[in-house]
């Protein structure tokens, strides 16, 4: 807001969220004070209250951090109590200016909310650190709405401070849970032990049964492999047909019947093998499975199936058979990608990441941006990832670079810091462009102003959207030029060749 003390007094933020009942829900607050005029403690000083309990009477983001610019979360667990015939609940966020220190900026602020559902055994139904918490328990007075008098609240404080760059995120995490009869059905009837998927999915309808206990996934939308396709498409686990290797475990290339985009006939697959007993692998199996079967988009990566049979924890997707795009920029002997091609797949893996952010029924963010996640199937469609990739794309140069070489040392320095420091000095990046791109295309002077442009403003944040809108432009510049200098050149796409987008 602004300095108007008495409009301040007023300000009120309120948001009202629908839940399950009878559930646990840890709700983190995200706050970052960037407001020039506020830099000291009792500066900006509010209330903050969740489901019509108060969760903190002096919330001050510089006394929690120290200065401005550092951004802080903090925890608070709420049990959702269970009300007759009721199945849902409103969960209520509200930030109030704090009465007794009020200035001339005492509005309230908040800068994102994660909302994440504890299932029975206490775990997390999302991706979330482990932050240390003290639970301090609260019993609910009498509410004029009454909603208090089946509802009980536990408060857990955390306060992280993260050192590095401001990531923001407003992330609403819900996931449907099976009816308790439904669970309890899953475990009276199946051994303990041999899967855990029953009490995991947050689906209702059911697969056919198999010897590994089955799956609630719907088979049109997730399908089940048994153990035995999984050896039998990669040859038993071959170490021939490994193409990639990770924390988690490998990626081997296998094929599988039935598994190609029509449905029909024997495609290759990406297959991602966890290795055993790993915890957070475990973790990012299930809420892959959970959160990627849902998605279907031309620029993600599919998830085909999964395999949990015999304690293993496998994920079958599409295979992109092109590699990745760093394959394509430098360090390998591929052909160099023509400036047309660049621009299309920096549009297609945009537009991906658009998907994730506005079109998905959950926000969904993509913590690993990076050139190795953009990924180029045999028509040369960019698929899945997004970020700070333009400068690399542009300029065929890794993220670290060696930029000073002394006698005994060589010293490192960020490609993204050297392309801020061009575009700063010159407003464009033209002085560290792929030397490829300047001897074989004819890169359009306003095309590239436009490109260097929308990657600077990556560094701060943007909506996908409007990175989109500007890489988009950049594309109908060079097109305009293409026209204007009596042809398409090396960087254009005919149809003829092998590039199709496919949007």
């Amino acid at each position: 807001m602004g300095n108007d003390t008495k409009v301040n007094e007023n300000y009120r933020l309120t948001w009202e969220f629908p839940v399950d009942s009878a559930f646990t829900y840890l709700v983190r607050l995200h706050f970052c004070e960037f407001q020039p005029e506020i830099t000291v403690t009792q500066n900006r000083v509010f209330e903050i209250y969740i489901a019509n309990q108060t969760a903190e009477r002096r919330a001050d983001v510089i006394g929690w951090v120290g200065g401005s610019g550092v951004p802080v979360y903090k925890d608070y667990a709420v049990m959702m109590g269970s009300k007759e015939n009721q199945k849902k609940q409103n969960l209520s966020i509200a930030l109030h200016p704090a009465p007794e220190y009020m200035t001339n900026y005492s509005d309230a602020i908040l800068n994102g909310v994660e909302i994440f559902k504890v299932d029975n055994s206490g775990s997390l139904a999302g991706l979330n650190p482990d932050p240390r918490t003290t639970l301090l328990t609260a019993v609910p007075p009498k509410s004029v709405h009454n909603r208090s008098n089946n509802c009980k609240i536990i408060i857990a404080v955390v306060v992280g401070v993260v050192s590095s760059f401001v990531t923001v995120s407003v992330v609403l995490l819900f996931t449907r849970r099976r009816r308790i009869s439904k669970v309890n059905e899953y475990s009276g009837s199946h051994s303990a032990g041999k899967s855990w998927w029953g009490r995991f999915s947050s689906f209702t309808t059911t697969t056919k049964s198999t010897k590994s206990n089955g799956s609630s996934l719907p088979s049109d939308i997730c399908r089940h492999f048994s153990l035995s396709e999984m050896k039998a498409a990669t040859n038993n686990f071959d170490k021939v047909f490994i193409i990639g290797v990770g924390g988690f475990g490998n990626v081997y290339k296998g094929f599988i019947s039935g598994a190609s985009r029509s449905g029909s006939g024997t495609a290759q697959v990406a297959i991602k093998r966890l290795k055993p007993g790993s915890q957070q692998g475990a973790h990012e199996f299930k809420t892959e499975i959970q959160m990627l079967s849902q998605l279907r988009y031309l620029h993600l990566v599919s998830l085909i199936g999964y395999c949990n049979d015999a304690g293993e924890m496998i994920l079958v997707y599409d295979n992109v058979t092109r590699g990745t795009l760093r394959d394509h920029l430098y360090g390998f002997d591929n052909p160099p990608l023509s400036w047309n091609q660049r621009l299309h797949i920096c549009i297609g893996a945009g537009r991906g990441l658009n998907y994730l952010h506005t079109g998905a029924k959950h926000v969904v963010i993509h913590r690993d941006v990076k050139t190795t996640n953009i990924l180029l199937d045999e028509k040369w469609v960019a698929v899945y990832s997004f970020g700070g990739v333009l400068c690399e794309v542009l300029c065929a140069m890794a993220p670290i670079i060696k930029t000073v070489q002394d006698k005994n040392r060589s010293k490192h320095g960020n490609l993204a810091e050297l392309a801020r420091q061009c575009y700063d000095q010159n407003g464009t990046l033209d002085q560290i462009v792929d030397p490829v791109l300047k001897c074989k295309t004819k890169i359009a002077p306003q095309c590239l102003k436009k490109f260097c442009e929308v990657a600077m403003s990556c560094l701060e944040r943007p909506s996908m959207s409007d990175v989109v809108w500007g890489l988009e432009f950049a594309l109908q510049l060079q097109q305009e030029y293409d026209k204007l200098v009596g042809g398409p050149g090396d960087g254009h796409l005919d149809d003829d060749q092998q590039l199709h987008i496919g949007l």
